[in-house]
């Protein structure tokens, strides 16, 4: 089916906890088109509609990599995406296809 960005639970039975890169950064324009299947464009339309109906918030954006990889190493549950040459120290990666 299409790529959800409804909220998912980790192994753990836990809520995850998805972060995103900031607006306007080239991996997250790739991350949104291969994994999500839309645009960034589309994303933020779609999370305008669950903020202004008051369903849901969006993940954090955080600025770069490393700021991502650190919010993933110090926070149970936390998922996120980086670029093919982020030093990925103290987190476990996982590779989409």
């Amino acid at each position: 089916g299409e790529p959800s960005l409804a909220p998912f639970e980790a192994r753990s039975g836990e809520a995850a906890l998805p972060v995103d890169q900031k607006s306007g950064a080239a991996v997250r324009d790739a991350f949104s088109r291969a994994v999500l299947g839309r645009s960034t464009a589309a994303v933020r339309s779609y999370w305008t509609q669950r903020i202004f109906s008051g369903r849901d918030v969006p993940p954090p954006e955080l600025d770069g990599d490393q700021a991502v990889v650190g919010y993933v190493a110090s926070h149970v549950g936390a998922v996120g995406y980086v670029s093919s040459h982020a030093t990925l120290s103290g987190v476990k990666p996982l590779a989409v296809r």
